[in-house]
């Protein structure tokens, strides 16, 4: 081989190095993109999760106090209708035995 002949071969060597060195940046930046973009989303993710608890925690709390509200009418109003049973029936007593 000759002196020239080696020269070309070098810089064929050095021709692939570098562009081997340039494929390899550029995988490393989509990669680090890619990277980032999945931990972005992550983010958002936990966020949004995190979001959704509140809200759903904020909803048992208020549907517990619409739940009691409702307990407490109905209650009285089972306790208003027996008094006005046992009111009725009192008015049917004294009207029976008035007659």
């Amino acid at each position: 081989m000759s002196i020239e002949e080696l020269i070309e071969e070098e810089r064929k060597g050095v021709r692939l190095i570098e562009e081997a060195k340039a494929k390899a940046e550029r995988m490393l930046a989509e990669a680090r993109r890619k990277a980032e973009e999945i931990m972005a989303q992550a983010t958002k993710r936990e966020l949004i999760e995190s979001r959704i608890r509140g809200e759903e925690k904020k909803a048992l709390e208020e549907a517990e106090k619409i739940k009691q509200k409702y307990l407490q009418e109905a209650s009285r109003l089972q306790s208003t209708s027996e008094d006005s049973i046992q009111k009725a029936v009192e008015m049917v007593l004294k009207e029976v035995l008035k007659v």
